[in-house]
């Protein structure tokens, strides 16, 4: 069971797991490049597609960084997009810039949600491979006596277990 804590995705992305802050540090860049793409999009656009970049952001900073650093970023995006607005048009009641914004909120959930789910699985994938290859070495390093023969047509996993337990 140690092992399983002590592989994590932190042997791929090394600085970011280290600390809470790190991760929210990334989640600011992220963020923070995302409203750098928009803005440069502003004169094009028009205030029209005003949080099209913090999906694919919310995505990857939910799905490297964790559920918080997602939230950081979705709230970077609403800002944003508030900021994007026309002055006064949020608080209209019932406008179209309303319901962007609602929408806007409502979809950030939904794909932090989904990154969380993604990145949980990833974390057990790496968690199983991890333990495949202990395994795998352990198999190896044992001698040959007490290896499973070749010449048994039906090796099982229940053999493989079998054999392990006599060392």
């Amino acid at each position: 069971m140690a092992l399983r804590n002590e592989f994590r995705l932190s042997r791929l992305w090394p600085w970011i797991e280290r600390t809470a802050p790190r991760r929210l540090l990334f989640a600011v860049v992220v963020g923070a490049l995302a409203a750098a793409l928009h803005w440069l999009i502003f004169p094009i656009t028009q205030s029209r597609v005003t949080f099209i970049f913090f999906i694919p952001a919310i995505v990857l900073a939910t799905t490297i960084a964790g559920r918080w650093p997602g939230v950081v970023v979705a709230v970077m995006g609403l800002v944003n997009s508030a900021l994007m607005k026309a002055p006064g048009t949020i608080m209209i009641p019932n406008s179209a810039e309303q319901v962007a914004m609602i929408s806007s909120a409502v979809v950030s959930v939904l794909v932090i949600l989904v990154g969380d789910y993604y990145r949980s699985l990833s974390r057990r994938e790496l968690s199983d491979l991890h333990e495949l290859h202990e395994l795998s070495a352990t198999l190896a390093s044992m001698p040959r006596s007490r290896a499973i023969s070749r010449t048994d047509e039906r090796v099982t996993p229940i053999r493989m277990l079998a054999s392990l337990s006599l060392v």
